[in-house]
């Protein structure tokens, strides 16, 4: 599908309201709750999402499994026992939209369902019925582009409308082709009515050729001035849109260039705080170191004044020691002294005595030996 394409789709998404409410709420929150923001952002978004779902739609990225059997439901889908006949001038129009989509190359919701517009409305059902199977089964999911695809081709009567706008988007010519079908359709009528002799006597009479070719005209006025008018609706919606991406685009590089300035803004200051932490943290270590020092200082000047207290102490009590071993060494000297004296007068009185007590007497020899005590 083209970028215009999807652009009209989107622009019929915002305008019968029915977004992607996932979408939409991703884009309002990152919108900061702006809604002219949050549309511009989401048509952004939505535009990824379907150019991605195309992508992940074609032939070669998807295979089905074998059609089932088409079932009746009661959903409003049709299937091949209730849907009507399409007309033979749908069924040629739907051929040529076969031959432009190949030799253009472009997808549509036939390609989501791996289907060319020729197919049978009971084809396109089982087609339905057997990608609804896959998405039950966990084998492929339910995206946009199948969902728009249900509810474009699900139906006799919007699949009909669809073909014709595809056809008339498609090729230049579209309309003029799609223009020509009331004049195959009074053709087919008048053939397979019961009194078709009689109609088509009318028809070749002058007076209906002149009525036809005037209702054929206006028929094609009215579909090509339509056609002009959609073109130029949907030329002028891609360009406010386009203006919208734009503007969005630029706030977003502004809010990008903002977010960049604050992050590089916090990362100076984080960057100051921690220099400022480190610079305080190489400070008070020092600091620290310093006061560790001066206190490694004081107990080694106080270890040392104790050692050189207890060396003087030591001292005092060796000096001590030996004055009282002097004094006990003076004091046994002069006991010996005095024993020897002693023991001298002694020998002295005994020896007087013994010599006073040859010549006198006891009393005389006490007296005159005495004085040697």
């Amino acid at each position: 599908m083209a970028d215009e394409n999807f652009y009209s789709a989107i622009a019929d998404e915002l305008e019968h309201k029915k977004t992607d409410r996932a979408l939409w709420t991703r884009a309002l929150a990152e919108a900061g709750g702006d809604v002219d923001k949050t549309t511009a952002l989401y048509i952004r978004l939505r535009l990824t999402q379907l150019k991605r779902a195309a992508a992940a739609a074609s032939p070669l990225a998807l295979e089905l499994e074998p059609a089932p059997a088409p079932h009746n439901n009661s959903s409003g889908d049709f299937s091949s026992g209730d849907a009507p006949a399409p007309s033979s001038a749908l069924l040629r129009l739907r051929s040529d939209l076969t031959k432009v989509l190949l030799e253009s190359g472009k997808s549509s919701f036939y390609t989501v369902l791996q289907l060319s517009p020729e197919a049978t409305d009971a084809e396109v059902a089982a087609a339905i019925a057997r990608y609804e199977a896959r998405v039950a089964s966990g084998n492929a999911a339910a995206t946009s582009e199948f969902r728009y695809a249900k509810e474009s081709l699900g139906d006799v009567r919007s699949r009909e409308i669809y073909d014709r706008r595809l056809f008339a988007n498609a090729t230049p010519g579209g309309a003029s082709s799609s223009a020509s079908s009331p004049r195959q359709a009074s053709r087919d009528l008048e053939v397979s009515s019961d009194g078709g002799s009689v109609l088509m006597q009318l028809w070749e009479s002058r007076k209906a050729t002149v009525i036809v070719g005037a209702v054929c005209l206006c028929v094609v006025g009215y579909m090509v001035l339509g056609f002009y008018k959609e073109r130029e609706a949907s030329a002028a919606r891609k360009k406010a849109i386009d203006a919208q991406i734009l503007q969005t685009q630029k706030n977003a590089e502004n809010d990008a260039i903002r977010a960049e300035a604050e992050r590089a803004l916090s990362e100076g200051r984080v960057n100051n705080t921690a220099t400022v932490i480190d610079r305080a943290t190489q400070i008070g270590n020092r600091a620290m170191d310093r006061q560790l020092d001066a206190e490694h200082r004081m107990r080694m000047e106080s270890e040392q004044r104790a050692i050189a207290n207890a060396q003087r102490l030591e001292m005092q009590r060796q000096a001590q020691d030996r004055q009282l071993a002097m004094q006990e060494q003076r004091t046994r000297e002069a006991k010996r002294q005095m024993d020897d004296h002693r023991a001298e007068r002694e020998k002295r009185y005994w020896a007087c005595m013994n010599t006073a007590l040859d010549r006198n007497s006891e009393t005389t020899a006490n007296a005159r030996c005495a004085g040697y005590r």
